[in-house]
């Protein structure tokens, strides 16, 4: 009985992560289409869905839990063809992936060798925050990170 709850429960969060970028898609496309010349290629990409965080908040009984989350998705690129990703918008860049939201950048940090940018999507007929986007540009690799939800 052990073995065949411990299956169907290892299959559950299988079934709950990708490993696809397909959620990353126009994000990148709207940053081929700011940066002419730029190539981004795919390194590393991952996806977790609700039911994973569900399955989180049944171990951290008593615990600040995880459902507020509806999913997770993250992409590693590597980056060539663009020296300045200064001018690149990104309000834009994520209105291509969730138009009913409004996007801003709350924090935004240029070093010479890491650039990172938050943003927040907000729904502004529920005055909420329903997503929160970071983009880490680190020398020559992109990594995107989106988490939605109810904050």
């Amino acid at each position: 009985m052990r073995y065949i709850l411990l299956l169907l429960s290892t299959s559950m969060l299988v079934s709950c992560v990708s490993f696809s970028d397909n959620s990353f898609q126009p994000v990148t496309a709207s940053i081929r289409d700011q940066l002419p010349g730029v190539t981004l290629t795919r390194e590393f990409a991952v996806a977790m869905g609700g039911l994973v965080f569900d399955v989180l908040d049944v171990f951290a009984i008593g615990e600040d839990g995880f459902s507020e989350m509806d999913a997770v998705q993250v992409a590693v690129y590597k980056v060539t063809g663009v020296e300045n990703f200064d001018s690149l918008n990104f309000e834009q860049t994520l209105s291509a992936r969730d138009r009913h939201l409004h996007w801003d950048t709350v924090v935004r940090v240029r070093e010479e060798s890491e650039k990172v940018w938050v943003l927040l999507g907000m729904d502004y007929g529920k005055a909420s925050v329903e997503a929160v986007s970071i983009f880490v540009l680190d020398n020559d690799e992109l990594v995107l990170i989106n988490v939605t939800g109810e904050f």
